[in-house]
């Protein structure tokens, strides 16, 4: 068995240090586990749904803002051990979307943009998009649009999140460009290299713990 990861939990095997830490180490338990009894913990928070739901209202918005057509994406990369399914590839870019869950969690400028983007690992992801697709850069976006009824409670805070009478033009906000970078992908292969050993000596320790 060989482990997989997925484009979108890249940032989870990463690490300044090159050497494995606790959180790559947990990650890649968890892929263990399911490759050898399917079970995984399956988390769906509201901001989550939300972002299902309206991403193709927040590209629909965006389209209508920048004069663009940014379509869905129908593909998906397999490198073997790294997969993924982009957003949207156009030409030599990749863009990623998202959709924040309400006022106070969108960025409202580039640099808050390009600081959650570091924050979330979303650089990762789109570094990992590139790889998989051959691409030259990419870049994520983050939209404000309000939230469905059915997401919110009492105890929500209807200003944060009914936003529909702020100009379209100040809902979305890009990330700087993220430029493809051939030796930070050597770092990841390369550190894939190390989890890939750990996730095997770590199946080896759970099929034969009683033995």
């Amino acid at each position: 068995m060989e482990l997989k990861i997925r484009v979108s939990q890249l940032h989870r095997i990463m690490s300044a240090s090159g050497k494995l830490t606790q959180t790559n180490k947990t990650y890649i338990e968890e892929c263990a586990i399911y490759d050898l009894f399917g079970i995984r913990e399956h988390v769906s928070t509201k901001p989550m749904q939300k972002g299902i739901i309206l991403e193709q209202e927040a590209i629909d918005l965006v389209n209508r803002n920048e004069f663009t057509n940014y379509v869905k994406s129908d593909k998906r990369g397999d490198l073997g051990w790294l997969t993924g399914h982009p957003d949207t590839i156009t030409g030599d870019v990749v863009i990623d979307w998202k959709v924040a869950w309400h006022a106070k969690t969108f960025a409202w400028t580039q640099e808050e943009m390009d600081a959650k983007v570091k924050k979330s690992g979303y650089d990762w992801q789109i570094r990992g998009y590139m790889m998989s697709f051959n691409l030259e850069k990419g870049k994520v976006c983050d939209v404000l649009l309000s939230t469905p009824e059915s997401l919110l409670t009492a105890w929500d805070d209807l200003d944060l999140h009914q936003v529909n009478h702020i100009p379209e033009s100040s809902r979305y906000t890009f990330s700087s460009w993220i430029d493809r970078d051939l030796d930070i992908e050597e770092e990841i292969k390369e550190k894939y290299k190390i989890c890939n050993e750990y996730y095997k000596e770590y199946i080896e320790l759970v099929i034969n713990k009683n033995k």
